[in-house]
């Protein structure tokens, strides 16, 4: 149970980093939106790409420690 806690807590650190590192890599780029359908020309991976998938990973950490801290009331 602890170890799923931990993990949990490192999904949601990785999913804001994720977010961080995004916005900041896009706002360099001025917040274009070249590259940002992949079919565009050359194949790379745009910041907002980074975005989505730190804002994809986010709800369910933050659903399964919700749900562990509801089992150990449920228990307790």
């Amino acid at each position: 149970m602890r170890l799923r806690r931990i993990c949990c807590h490192v999904v949601i650190v990785a999913s804001f980093a994720l977010i961080a590192f995004a916005l900041a890599e896009w706002q360099a780029l001025g917040f274009s939106a070249v590259g940002l359908w992949p079919l565009d020309g050359e194949m790379r991976l745009h910041p907002a790409h980074v975005l989505i998938l730190g804002i994809v990973i986010l709800p369910p950490a933050l659903w399964e420690l919700f749900a562990l801290d509801h089992r150990e009331l449920d228990r307790g």
